[in-house]
């Protein structure tokens, strides 16, 4: 039976082979990174969106590309693919650290499905037409090395650091708005209300909300009113991505069976 770790992970490791980035705060990762971590996980789907091989640590049902949270991304991603180097992930898959320098602090939960999360950081960019780079927990963190990140005045966590460097905050919230109900998610939101600095910081939200199974399925197949993960490649900085999206995949999945799975199985508004 397959285990975490038994994957390559060639593919998402720049021919440097990444680089240190000493700072915990300035390792932000870019819109452009996170679609290679869809890409990695799309590579190893089957036909039905069924990750193969990979499976829930505690039910041991097999995990799905449009539902796959962050939970079990890390423990199937993260954290086997840093292990050798036990370094973050943005610091596995960045070349140079000046371009990883985050432009804005994301406070959301692991637990909704990893494909809203980007869809709803691809839209903000979009809409507020700024640089696309992110300081996301999962990604920034060292997972073997946690103790230095979370410090008792949390003010001081890599977390706090990272807020005073960006130019605000980004809520991801999912249908039941779960990250209000979160102890250290309520801690960010407190960082931008009772922020004192000059000039004040930002505070965004977007939600991804799917339609109902019995909802209105009208323009569910028209690539204008679905969202893609190509949709504004220029106006959010990745605009070399689409090339990987013409040509194929790997295996036998294409880049046209990725669109159209997305835009049917994942189909909501942000």
């Amino acid at each position: 039976m397959a285990k975490p770790g038994d994957d390559c992970y060639d593919e998402l490791i720049p021919a440097c082979g990444g680089i240190e980035i000493s700072d915990v705060a300035n390792r932000g990762i870019s819109l452009e990174q996170l679609l290679d971590v869809l890409l990695f996980v799309w590579r190893r789907c089957n036909r039905s969106g069924v990750i193969n091989f990979w499976r829930h640590a505690q039910t041991n049902e097999s995990l799905t590309f449009k539902t796959i949270n962050l939970y079990e991304l890390n423990r199937w991603l993260i954290v086997p693919a840093t292990a050798k180097q036990r370094c973050s992930y943005v610091e596995l898959v960045s070349s140079h650290e000046r371009k990883q320098r985050p432009e804005w602090f994301v406070s959301h939960w692991w637990g909704e499905p990893v494909v809203h999360f980007v869809f709803c950081l691809q839209e903000f960019a979009y809409q507020r037409g700024h640089r696309a780079v992110f300081w996301v927990c999962a990604y920034c963190n060292n997972q073997h090395e946690l103790t230095g990140d979370i410090t008792l005045d949390p003010s001081c966590s890599s977390f706090g650091r990272a807020f005073r460097r960006t130019r605000g905050v980004l809520v991801v919230l999912d249908k039941c708005a779960t990250p209000f109900r979160r102890t250290w998610c309520a801690f960010e939101l407190a960082m931008v209300i009772r922020s004192e600095r000059k000039p004040r910081p930002i505070l965004d939200i977007a939600i991804f909300v799917a339609e109902d199974d019995g909802g209105n399925d009208q323009g569910a197949n028209d690539p204008d009113t679905s969202p893609t993960l190509v949709q504004y490649p220029e106006a959010c900085g990745f605009g070399q991505k689409r090339e990987m999206f013409d040509g194929t995949l790997g295996g036998t999945r294409s880049a046209d069976e990725l669109q159209s799975f997305l835009r049917v199985e994942a189909r909501g508004d942000v």
